[in-house]
């Protein structure tokens, strides 16, 4: 192994709710799911208990974001997933372990 090598290596366990992300705060998120703007889905979610008014996000991410779906008779899918991560900062995402996740990726691929 070179010198110049360093192996490093971390433990870290995100919780597989892959939707936890997707509540970032983005209008986008409100019209990949049908909504005209995050308002109206937001306020959609809290009528029906996903949704407490003092939360920053959906008491369970992955229910809420299934029926948000579902009145709009939407399908959820791999490629929706992925229109989302192309457009929805991970910035305002609170989750400890994916912070640290990034923190990690970034110290290990830095920007050139």
């Amino acid at each position: 192994m070179s010198g110049d090598l360093a192996v490093v290596a971390a433990d870290i366990v995100i919780a597989p709710e892959l939707e936890n992300w997707v509540w970032a705060g983005s209008p986008r998120v409100a019209r990949e799911l049908g909504w005209s703007s995050e308002e109206e889905l937001r306020g959609w979610l809290a009528a029906r208990g996903y949704w407490s008014s003092d939360a920053r996000k959906p008491d369970d991410p992955k229910a809420a974001y299934q029926a948000a779906l579902r009145e709009n008779r939407l399908a959820a899918s791999a490629s929706r997933f992925r229109r989302l991560a192309e457009s929805v900062s991970f910035r305002h995402c609170e989750d400890t372990a994916f912070q640290r996740l990034l923190s990690l990726l970034r110290t290990w691929f830095p920007r050139e």
